[in-house]
């Protein structure tokens, strides 16, 4: 039986530009299960961010240089307290 998790490219895309901007997250839900050995499916991807200011700012630009563009969109969205943030592109598969 095949366990390889195989991520959309879009998720892929978006995981490269978390890493390579020090974004500090952590992957969770259904792709996180599965890397366990658990595989289940799933169209969404999940991420904890730590809310600290810097790490806030560098997940704005990420997500800025990625494409989205939302007048709700701000550097303080990612420093709130049970903060969940929901992005759906209309150009992804994140839907």
């Amino acid at each position: 039986m095949d366990t390889a998790i195989r991520l959309p490219q879009d998720f892929k895309e978006f995981l490269r530009f978390l890493q390579a901007n020090d974004v500090e997250y952590l992957l969770v839900g259904g792709y996180a299960v599965g890397l366990h050995g658990y595989p289940r499916p799933t169209g969404d991807i999940d991420f904890w961010i730590s809310r600290d200011e810097s790490n806030a700012k560098k997940v704005f630009d990420v997500l800025v240089k990625f494409g989205f563009n939302s007048p709700d969109l701000s550097v303080s969205l990612f420093t709130l307290e049970r903060s969940n943030v929901r992005m759906v592109s209309p150009h992804s598969r994140w839907k």
